[in-house]
């Protein structure tokens, strides 16, 4: 029998109320708490392991690619403003001096 009331008294193992959530385990016998409209599963724990490992090894499948793409995106946008900025500057800068009509720029410590 793999499901017990609230109240109950039951063997050593791992039980599931699955409506809360809890998890109860027993080292020796003894009563399950709630009442009797509390409904428990027990379960070894190696059909545990066999039912929850393929869940475990699926999400480290799919999430270690996604954080390893996500990293890589993130330093490619940190390092991208880095490498265009320079470029941007010196274009602007020989736009400014050949509308001003000036040989260079003033440097920004000179009063005009």
């Amino acid at each position: 029998m793999f499901r017990f009331s609230g109240g109950e008294r039951v063997k050593k193992g791992h039980y599931w109320n699955f409506s809360t959530g809890e998890r109860v385990r027993f080292e020796e016998e003894g009563i399950l708490p709630g009442g009797g409209k509390d409904i428990y599963l027990r379960a070894s724990s190696v059909l545990v392991l066999l039912v929850v490992a393929p869940f475990l090894g699926l999400a480290y499948a799919f999430f270690l690619p996604t954080v390893g793409i996500a990293m890589l995106a993130i330093a490619a946008v940190r390092k991208i403003p880095d490498m265009i900025w320079p470029g941007l500057e010196r274009i602007s800068n020989k736009g400014l001096v050949k509308r001003a009509g000036l040989e260079r720029l003033p440097d920004s410590d000179e009063d005009p």
